[in-house]
């Protein structure tokens, strides 16, 4: 059995034009031919000749939103050098705490929307946003004791 090529199979749609204007008997012939040449499960093959979208057409990419800007990621870089660079499973639940004592000692200010945003934050987002910084401090400050 012979199959179609990448260039036959995206060209289908005068097939699609053809089968999608004939009667019953016209369809299941065409259908027939369609399935041999292309090696397609025959409701599949329907389901590509009964649709009006474009084959192949390329998938669209999702514009992903961005949640957490520029001044977002230097106030939580400075918090967290504040913090010793602790790892953010115990970092995250200090952040609300750090920031009113930083605020209230006038290390930092911080606009409303900029709160917001930190005290929102995940556990995951914080180590994908201080990873570069991770990497640039090099060895970070660990309150470990190396095993014996």
């Amino acid at each position: 059995m012979m199959r179609l090529g990448v260039h036959a199979r995206k060209n289908t749609h005068n097939i699609r034009n053809q089968y999608q204007e004939s009667d019953w008997l016209g369809k299941t012939k065409l259908l027939d031919g369609f399935v041999a040449a292309s090696g397609y499960d025959r409701k599949y093959a329907i389901k590509l000749l009964n649709s009006t979208e474009e084959i192949n057409k390329p998938p669209q990419t999702r514009q992903s939103k961005v949640k957490y800007d520029e001044q977002v990621k230097q106030v939580l870089i400075t918090v967290w050098y504040a913090a010793n660079q602790i790892c953010s499973k115990r970092f995250v639940p200090f952040i609300p705490e750090l920031v009113s004592a930083m605020e209230r000692h006038g290390h930092l200010r911080l606009s409303v929307d900029v709160r917001f945003k930190l005290l929102a934050i995940s556990r995951s987002t914080v180590d994908r946003i201080l990873s570069l910084e991770k990497e640039r401090a090099g060895k970070s400050i660990s309150t470990t004791k190396p095993g014996f």
